[in-house]
């Protein structure tokens, strides 16, 4: 009888315990915007390190490309909310989310894209920002103009 009081007695806070761990019940804190940016409208959560050696940029003008590598520690949702709440404080509008293994956000801005790619490994988290013109469509050339002339 006192060998089922302790067994029912673990089980209950086994149980329980399993009931209430997870990242998604630890405490809520914003990430904080970092100011290791590379371009000016386009926010880096704080904790988050710049990998220079894996990252692309090129701007002339007006026009850029990058490829912006980061690492650190963060969860999914988390990510999600700072670019949710964030991108539109620097003019981008949100086009899509995609949550999965890796986590892709899609922004849009005048006549450029933005594509923030997450992937959660509980380690090292990687943080990839890539930025390039949009051609919408009538800015692309059309069919007939970009075949040369057959003789």
């Amino acid at each position: 009888m006192r060998n089922r009081f302790f067994v029912i007695l673990f089980l209950t806070i086994f149980i329980c315990g399993c009931a209430t761990t997870g990242y998604y019940h630890l405490k809520e804190e914003d990430l904080g915007v970092s100011d290791l940016s590379r371009f000016e409208d386009l926010p880096v959560p704080s904790g988050f390190k710049f990998l220079p050696l894996k990252s692309f940029i090129s701007e002339s003008g007006k026009l850029r490309v990058g490829v912006l590598e980061y690492y650190g520690k963060s969860f999914p949702y988390r990510i999600v909310k700072f670019y949710k709440e964030n991108m539109p404080n620097y003019g981008w509008r949100i086009l899509n989310i995609i949550e999965s293994k890796e986590t892709f956000l899609s922004f849009e801005k005048d006549s450029e894209i933005c594509i923030v790619k997450f992937e959660y490994t509980g380690r090292k988290s990687h943080l990839i920002i890539s930025i390039s013109p949009l051609f919408k469509e009538k800015d692309k050339p059309s069919k007939a103009a970009s075949k040369s002339p057959s003789k």
